[in-house]
């Protein structure tokens, strides 16, 4: 059965209903406007919100873990040139137009690859050695010559 609701009409309380709440033709109606929004949106385990004409951006609730972003699709900022996606299984990639600005500590568990330079402003902390090139310095060595006096061999 259909039911219609004439231009207008206001529920008072609550509306309840089974099935699909659509709209007539596609892209035809909006839920609220720019002036009366919605408060709240619930959506039970393993929702998923569909986005594009052919569903083509999904986000997806994984129960009691977050919210999934399908496929290789973007998180963009500001333009398309400043996004957060994953580019291939298990890699994700932050891209910016310029710069990528992190406030904070940065705690990091691998390595560092492709890098052209790195510009520090501040101390280096690290543990163990120091590899340039195919030299590798080890914390001894660099502690012996931390102990040598300039001038003297």
């Amino acid at each position: 059965m259909a039911f219609n609701f004439l231009s207008g009409t206001v529920v008072a309380d609550s509306f309840l209903m089974s099935g699909t709440l659509a709209p007539a033709y596609s892209d035809l109606a909006a839920l609220g406007s720019t002036s009366k929004e919605w408060k709240d949106l619930y959506l039970a385990d393993a929702a998923v919100i569909y986005l594009g004409d052919d569903d083509d951006v999904t986000l997806t609730h994984v129960a009691d873990t977050g919210v999934l972003l399908n496929s290789t699709r973007k998180m963009q900022f500001g333009d398309a040139g400043t996004f957060i996606h994953q580019s291939a299984d298990g890699v994700l990639t932050i891209e910016s137009d310029t710069t990528v600005d992190i406030n904070g500590a940065v705690a990091m568990n691998g390595a560092l690859t492709g890098l052209t330079s790195i510009n520090v402003a501040g101390t280096i902390t690290g543990d163990t050695s120091l590899t340039l090139d195919t030299t590798t310095i080890t914390t001894a060595e660099i502690g012996y010559l931390d102990g040598l006096t300039i001038g003297t061999a």
